[in-house]
Parts: C-alpha cells; sequence; structure tokens
C-alpha cells in the first residue's frame, strides 16, 4: 500500500513538475520499503536463531535449583531456549 502511495506521488510531481527524474526517484523509495522490513526482521529474530545468555537472576536461580539436585553437577552455561507457542486439544 505504501509503494503504490509513492508512485503515485512520484508520478504526479513528476509531471506537474516537468521533471521526470521524480518518477525514477519514487520507485527507487519503493525499493527501499522492503529493504528495510528484511533489515527490521533480520534485528528482531537474530536471538530467536543464535540465542542469547539468560539473565543474571534466572541463571543464578537455575543453579541453585540444579545444585539441590542429587547425583547433579553445576551447570558450566545457561541459555534462553524459545519455544513456539503451545496448543491444547
Amino acid at each position: 500500500m505504501l509503494g503504490s502511495i509513492v508512485a503515485k506521488i512520484a508520478i504526479a510531481l513528476g509531471q506537474v513538475l516537468e521533471m521526470p527524474v521524480l518518477d525514477g526517484v519514487g520507485y527507487v523509495v519503493i525499493g527501499c520499503n522492503p529493504a528495510a522490513t528484511a533489515i527490521f526482521l533480520i534485528w528482531e529474530t537474530k536471538p530467536l536463531l543464535i540465542g542469547e545468555a539468560a539473565d543474571p537472576e534466572v541463571e543464578a536461580s537455575v543453579r541453585q535449583v540444579i545444585s539441590r539436585q542429587s547425583g547433579s553437577s553445576a551447570p558450566t552455561r545457561c541459555c534462553r531456549c524459545i519455544l513456539g507457542p503451545t496448543t491444547s486439544s
């Protein structure tokens, strides 16, 4: 939707101002929209793909619970695991 609005504005300005270069500029702007969306999605989903460290409070709590269990050794590191939504039947 944003692309069609930008295209209409660019074409109209190009005709009114008699500057056909504005039509090309409009399409370059339209091309930047999916690129910006892709960069945003990469930025937001990066922790889901490579993982990230657990919060220090959570890590301390996990270590404390594990240390209370007999026959278990202390974890060397804690990572956050994000699971998808569960469905109930």
